[in-house]
């Protein structure tokens, strides 16, 4: 038998390790025989490259008695450990969105299918943790946020019962079942874990790293971008684009928040101007982080403390900046990014994927393109995605003429502008050529047109939760997400049956057509309810008059199959409580024209969140509180989602030199109204959501 190398690189001791089969049997003890240690097409070496000496692996020499195997004894896993992995942010005590995170560990490795919970009991009330990740291990770990209505003031427990499989399954690789009691494991009113959800917590800042390096050595040229993250305590939403000030040499710049919102970390950009230079390294500053118009918030709706602390940075050596000296885009990686459907061959309607690594990030405009050697032709996959990073995808649909039996190639000159450019955020035209990176005879990638692939679904996810704990109440709307394996075009309105108690909710389609996801929706209704979880039959997708099919008429294959979901635990219905539509967010996405002030004819535009989707009708306003002045902005767009947009024309009388500002009480109906899908009125008012004078955001209206 092999046992597979597990860990141990760079150290002096490999762990190798073997799963027994229901057909080994050992009555003596196990033995590993001299020359037993073998590469198996890897390697092992010393750190200066060095192969080891296998020839010198002896093996045990004597049998190893307290090693004994007998498969056909399946090991039961049983609960070895129970712990509460996660802290408290301040002191002992978890606020509203807050995450509690539970760790169960077992005796042998465990694989999980579905969503398994844990029942935390938090003062008189039971939560329950969703299973989270670890399977394939000896740890298990579920997670459950913090709700405002809950409180325990002596600390939570985990009962002895509290593992339960909600409609999953915990099992040995060989398929044993879980013992799921935790016995002695179990957790009594945890001190140290108290919750208070009355208390929203606000998120601090944890860490702020460089994540990015220079292209070359220690120093950023210009158009290389620097990438800074900033570490939250708690997941964070962002709104509008926060910056983080970059001190760079005796000036400023400011880094505009890229991705995270959603996580604990939060990416910020900054691309390096040929003015810029720091010969001793770029510094954060504690108060570098600013909202500019935007907003950063714990779920829970909590604004984050800003203040970057002891995490700010001084001198960062290995970040200097010369931008003096541009720094021409170099190809760095060609990788194929797609797989086919089914197998190693594309069949007709599949798209290839073809992703283009650069060494810094890239600007793109136009319809660059990717020659793919099919066989003896030659077809153009199509610039797709990645501008402004360093990865460019481009895609091409397989045509029913094309045939390559032995794998499409990617030559060193296939990269080609098309008419548009590729260049750094400083204007450096990038280097076309693939060099090293050409790909020759992918033979995994072999293409066979004649061959129409008919999508299947590949996924199905309950893309929604619900606003306040685990329970949808009326008004709130239930997305699913359904995924194929190939792109798929959609005509009519395909739906998606939700069980919901002994009840069924039609979902419609919403989104989706010409990609691989398409979205459902429905919106819950006074008289529905399911106090275990919504399932998803492997029979619920249903064309209803429409289709679903490939960009070559495959027709779709409707069913779920193994992808069906059964009592979603956290996706439970209530429609007996009506969800009231709440401001979450409000942000000005706009940018004047120039600096920081909009003149006269440039418009203003501010976005205002809610937690569930609102519909509109008439005219709402916004009042912008514009120096002594008030403007009104008009409502814009947006009925039927989360986000109104409101836009107001700046007038040459009007004049701001501190900044617009926007009042808790801005919000106004205007004869109009906003509702949710259930025809319950929002509540108007901005409360904490409200913005004091946007210093980024001045007006002169006579400019």
């Amino acid at each position: 038998r092999q046992a597979r190398y597990v860990s141990g690189s760079g150290t002096q001791r490999l762990r190798f390790s073997y799963l027994v089969q229901a057909a080994d049997r050992d009555t003596d003890g196990l033995n590993v025989g001299t020359g037993a240690l073998a590469l198996n097409g890897g390697t092992i070496q010393s750190l200066a490259g060095t192969d080891a000496n296998l020839a010198g692996a002896v093996g045990s020499p004597n049998i190893e008695t307290n090693h004994k195997v007998d498969g056909s004894t399946a090991t039961t896993p049983a609960v070895t450990g129970v712990a509460l992995a996660s802290r408290p942010v301040s002191g002992d005590t978890y606020g509203a969105g807050e995450r509690i995170e539970v760790e169960v560990g077992f005796g042998v490795e465990v694989t999980v299918t579905g969503s398994p919970q844990v029942a935390l009991t938090i003062g008189s009330a039971t939560r329950q943790a969703g299973y989270l990740s670890g399977s394939g291990t000896k740890t298990l770990t579920f997670r459950y946020t913090v709700q405002a209505a809950d409180m325990d003031t002596d600390g939570l427990s985990v009962g002895a019962s509290a593992l339960a499989l909600n409609g999953g399954t915990l099992r040995s690789p060989v398929g044993a079942a879980a013992v799921l009691t935790l016995g002695t494991h179990a957790l009594t009113n945890a001190a140290s874990h108290k919750v208070n959800g009355g208390t929203a917590t606000a998120p601090p800042v944890t860490a702020v790293t460089l994540a990015s390096r220079p292209a070359s050595g220690d120093t950023y040229g210009a158009g290389e971008r620097i990438e800074v993250e900033v570490e939250f305590a708690l997941e964070v939403a962002v709104t509008g684009r926060p910056q983080v000030a970059l001190t760079i040499g005796t000036g400023t710049g400011q880094a505009g928040f890229l991705s995270g919102s959603g996580t604990q970390t939060l990416t910020f950009g900054y691309v390096v101007q040929a003015t810029d230079a720091d010969t001793d390294g770029i510094s954060i500053g504690a108060s570098a982080l600013a909202l500019n118009g935007g907003t950063i918030q714990s779920g829970a709706g909590a604004p984050a403390a800003l203040g970057l602390g002891t995490h700010a940075l001084a001198n960062a050596a290995n970040h200097k900046v010369d931008g003096s000296t541009a720094t021409v885009p170099a190809v760095t990686t060609v990788a194929l990014a797609s797989r086919p459907a089914s197998g190693d061959t594309y069949g007709a309607g599949e798209t290839i994927a073809v992703e283009v690594g650069f060494g810094i990030p890239v600007e793109v405009t136009g319809r660059p393109q990717v020659a793919l050697t099919l066989g003896s032709a030659t077809r153009q996959a199509g610039y797709a995605s990645g501008g402004g990073t360093t990865a460019l995808t481009f895609h091409y649909t397989v045509q029913t003429a094309d045939v390559d039996a032995d794998g499409l190639s990617v030559g060193a000159s296939a990269l080609a502008l098309n008419g548009g450019t590729i260049q750094s955020g400083t204007g450096t035209a990038a280097a076309l050529g693939l060099g090293s990176h050409a790909l020759a005879n992918a033979a995994d990638h072999k293409v066979n047109g004649g061959m129409a692939t008919a999508p299947a679904v590949a996924a199905v996810a309950l893309a929604s939760r619900p606003v306040s704990g685990d329970t949808y109440g009326a008004g709130e709307r239930i997305e699913v997400e359904v995924g194929f394996t190939i792109a798929v075009e959609v005509t009519g309105s395909p739906q998606l049956a939700l069980t919901i108690g002994t009840g069924t909710g039609q979902a419609g389609y919403l989104s989706g057509s010409g990609t691989r996801t398409l979205t459902f929706g429905y919106v819950v209704q006074a008289t529905d309810a399911d106090t275990d979880g919504i399932s998803i039959g492997a029979s619920a997708l249903a064309l209803n008059g429409g289709t679903i099919q490939s960009g070559f008429g495959a027709a779709a294959t409707l069913g779920l199959g193994s992808h069906a979901l059964a009592n979603a635990a956290s996706h439970k219905v209530n429609g007996g409580t009506a969800t009231v539509p709440t401001v979450t967010a409000v942000a000005i996405t706009s940018s004047p024209a120039s600096g920081d002030t909009y003149g006269a004819g440039e418009r203003i535009e501010v976005q205002v969140g809610f937690r569930i989707q609102v519909t509109v009708t008439g005219t709402p306003q916004l009042a912008l509180t514009i120096g002594a002045g008030t403007g009104q902005a008009d409502y814009a767009s947006g009925s039927g989602t989360q986000t109104l947009t409101f836009h107001y024309t700046v007038q040459a009388t009007d004049a701001d030199t501190d900044g617009i500002a926007v009042g808790a009480s801005a919000l106004t109906l205007n004869s109009g109204t906003i509702q949710s899908a259930a025809m319950t009125n929002a509540t108007l008012g901005l409360g904490t959501h409200a913005l004091a004078n946007q210093a980024s955001h001045k007006v002169g209206g006579s400019a």
